[in-house]
């Protein structure tokens, strides 16, 4: 019996890596050939997979900073190369940069050297604790925190959105995607789902019709 606990997309989409339930095993399934393979193997004993990047290495994070590895090499980036916090909670991409999520704010890795970081006293994200990013197809980056959510522009504006605007209570953002119509959608921790499509934000709750919630768009808001 194997149980898996996580699987991770690569950014460009040529690959799946599976983290076993139990232990450090990964699996990697390759699309394009429809084959199975060993994933790299992360060389750290408290951490898990957070990304693939477009070479096939595994990002993974935990409480002892970010690892990067090729299942050759690896290479481990802490506070004492600018990370915000050791504690590792989420990465990814923005062509050739790294983002990465930490309990104490967002650092951007450009493969040598971490260039720019990001936190609630600095930058007014909603809190420092980074629960979840995705880039959008436009070129953006999400940052999901606990509580609230952020969004840094492609011509590099934040914007930041809690309780009012659009979210009903004061949760935390537990993940994010991007649907093929474009729209953003937000999961969080007791607040329901939240669709941001053609300039409305939605809301879905358990009680609408067919179980999957009422559209609710008192909070509507505009992502410039």
């Amino acid at each position: 019996y194997v149980g898996y606990s996580r699987v991770v997309q690569e950014h460009q989409g040529n690959n799946l890596i599976f983290a076993e339930e139990y232990g450090s095993g990964l699996d990697m399934f390759d699309v394009a050939g429809q084959h199975w393979q060993p994933g790299p193997k992360l060389p750290c004993s408290d951490c898990h997979p957070l990304a693939l990047d477009g070479q096939g290495r595994g990002w993974g994070g935990g409480s002892n900073g970010l690892w990067i590895t090729d299942g050759q090499t690896q290479q481990n980036l802490t506070t004492a190369d600018g990370l915000p916090s050791d504690t590792v909670t989420a990465v990814a991409f923005i062509t050739d940069t790294a983002w990465i999520g930490t309990s104490a704010g967002v650092a951007v890795y450009d493969g040598k050297r971490i260039v720019a970081t990001y936190t609630a006293a600095a930058d007014g994200l909603a809190s420092d604790n980074i629960s979840a990013l995705m880039a959008d197809s436009a070129g953006g980056m999400w940052v999901g925190t606990d509580p609230g959510l952020s969004y840094y522009s492609p011509a590099g504006q934040w914007q930041h959105f809690s309780v009012g605007q659009p979210f009903v209570n004061n949760v935390r953002t537990t993940d994010l995607a991007q649907d093929g119509q474009g729209a953003l959608w937000v999961t969080t921790a007791g607040d329901g789902v939240y669709r941001y499509l053609s300039g409305d934000w939605q809301r879905f709750t358990s009680t609408s019709p067919g179980g999957v919630g009422p559209i609710d768009n008192s909070n509507s808001v505009t992502v410039a």
